[in-house]
């Protein structure tokens, strides 16, 4: 059972890798259409109207989509007053423990939340303001997103129940 469990961590580490460098390219082309606004609007005084929504639907995908390899590497900001004061392996590995079951009920919650949003925006017919782009398409990324970060959360408790000697983050494979 424990080789199943770790087989299907595995691929959805891969997973999210794969997600990591597609947001890589996201991130390339959002540049070059910032870029590009910038040089039509300063140098050939032609501002392009849809450059600003383009870019902020792409922060979004980058926003939301590697959420959860960065919590699945443990790249995230920590407040680790509580182990610098208790200090010890066992205090650290049953706070990790409690913060993976938390985040990953809080984040499996606000996925289910913003799945809601994205219904209502489709039976809504909202559409952006600058290119009358259906909303439910770009706000499909916050759902899936925090799925994903919810679902790298709970793996991340599964691999520090079962990884007893290690004190330091991401997930081992």
């Amino acid at each position: 059972m424990k080789n199943v469990i770790y087989s299907v961590i595995g691929k959805f580490a891969k997973f999210n890798s794969w997600l990591l460098t597609l947001s890589g390219a996201v991130l390339f082309v959002m540049n070059c259409v910032v870029f590009y606004a910038v040089i039509m609007r300063y140098v050939l005084r032609m501002p392009p109207v849809w450059t600003t929504e383009t870019a902020t639907f792409m922060l979004l995908f980058i926003t939301f989509i590697t959420a959860g390899i960065v919590h699945q590497n443990d790249g995230h900001i920590k407040v680790d007053f509580i182990i610098n004061r208790f200090g010890g392996k066992t205090t650290l590995k049953w706070v990790n423990i409690f913060n993976a079951l938390i985040g990953s009920a809080y984040f499996i919650l606000l996925s289910w939340q913003s799945s809601r949003l994205v219904i209502k925006a489709f039976k809504g017919e909202w559409l952006s303001s600058d290119m009358a782009i259906p909303l439910g398409y770009p706000l499909l990324l916050l759902p899936i997103g925090c799925a994903l970060l919810g679902i790298s959360s709970l793996f991340r408790g599964i691999d520090e129940l079962s990884c007893p000697e290690r004190t330091e983050g991401g997930i081992d494979l």
